[in-house]
């Protein structure tokens, strides 16, 4: 077998490492671009549906809520029977949401409209367990 030159292997470290930074620039470059979509204007709603939808139900709601105006995003878990979106804040009411999905829709649903008490537990995301529950807890307790 035949051996490399001793230039090589050094040659080839730089041209490996080189390759990978470059790479890791293009990644953070990329990642940390400004976008379009700047979600600390936005406020999240969410649709209870009193039953499991069926996989057409699903698909109807989450286009009744898309087409609303100003509605961003809308994501649908059928395990748990919710509807979470978004909007712009200041452009509309949960409620006024909850309405105009509701009149799009032939199957029964209601917004949810947070209680003193969840309110005032903080994110309804982190839940009450799990180390995002704790690090909530950390932080609220700092105020």
């Amino acid at each position: 077998m035949k051996m490399l030159p001793q230039f090589m292997t050094p040659m080839r470290i730089f041209l490996v490492t080189t390759f990978l930074l470059l790479t890791f620039l293009v990644h953070i470059l990329w990642t940390t671009r400004p976008g379009q979509e700047h979600h600390a204007a936005l406020q999240l709603g969410r649709i209870d549906f009193t039953e499991t939808l069926t996989p057409g139900q699903a698909i109807k709601a989450v286009s009744a809520i898309r087409a609303i105006p100003g509605v961003t995003i809308a994501k649908l878990n059928t395990d748990s029977t919710a509807l979470i979106y978004s909007f712009a804040t200041g452009t509309h009411q949960v409620k006024d949401v909850a309405h105009q999905f509701t009149s799009q829709i032939d199957f029964p649903a209601m917004p949810h409209i947070p209680s003193g008490l969840d309110k005032a537990n903080g994110c309804p995301v982190t839940g009450n367990r799990g180390i995002l529950a704790r690090i909530s807890l950390y932080f609220r307790n700092l105020i």
